[in-house]
């Protein structure tokens, strides 16, 4: 009972937010900010996949140092490249000294382990999550994840269609603005195409 009731409050900390978030960067940002401090510290990248360059590309991160990890993945590179090809949970444990470091400011230390976790909408890729933390994940923490991903990945899915729509409709609006120009400029132009009949009609009589 202890547990599930952990698990439900900390699954409805972690999402609460992610509705009011109106960027792909402030989505990943409102996640790890709340997800880290539950999950034990540690460093995390959040990765969304981009269709057109079929990468992922990351767009928040939390404690990570400057140049400690590569901003973009193809699909089957490195940890994440290879969670969002597999599309499921890889977990490394007994990490060698020269993986990562995780420093803060009051001292650096060594992560027992290392999760990529995919969101995915059906069975298409929407992103991945890179942790590493100081303590292994146990029973609980798993049950967390199982219960937290698939809403992640909906509210992330419901945020890329509502910037996708957005972004048609500013395209929409700017060929519009462009539309209107180009009329008014063509009305401009039938106006002194006017005039300059008229002109050369004043010329003819004179000349008459």
């Amino acid at each position: 009972m202890a547990e599930h009731r952990w698990v439900s409050a900390s699954a409805a900390q972690l999402v609460g937010g992610l509705p009011g978030a109106t960027t792909l960067a402030e989505f990943g940002r409102r996640f790890l900010s709340e997800l880290m401090p539950i999950v034990g510290g540690g460093v995390a990248g959040f990765y969304v996949f981009d269709e057109p360059s079929a990468r992922l590309k990351r767009v928040a991160s939390f404690g990570l140092v400057d140049g400690a990890a590569a901003e973009t993945f193809a699909l089957g590179e490195g940890l994440a490249g290879q969670c969002g090809r597999e599309g499921r949970m890889i977990i490394l444990s007994d990490l060698p000294p020269d993986y990562l470091r995780i420093e803060s400011g009051l001292g650096k230390g060594q992560p027992q382990q290392s999760v990529a976790v995919p969101f995915l909408a059906k069975e298409s890729l929407l992103g991945v999550l890179q942790i590493a933390t100081f303590r292994p994940f146990g029973p609980r923490k798993h049950k967390l994840f199982d219960e937290v991903v698939p809403v992640v990945a909906l509210q992330l899915e419901i945020l890329q269609r509502n910037l996708h729509t957005q972004n048609l409709l500013d395209q929409t609006q700017q060929q519009a603005h462009q539309l209107k120009a180009q009329r008014e400029e063509l009305i401009a132009q039938q106006e002194e195409l006017k005039t300059s009949e008229e002109r050369l009609r004043e010329i003819e009589q004179f000349y008459r």
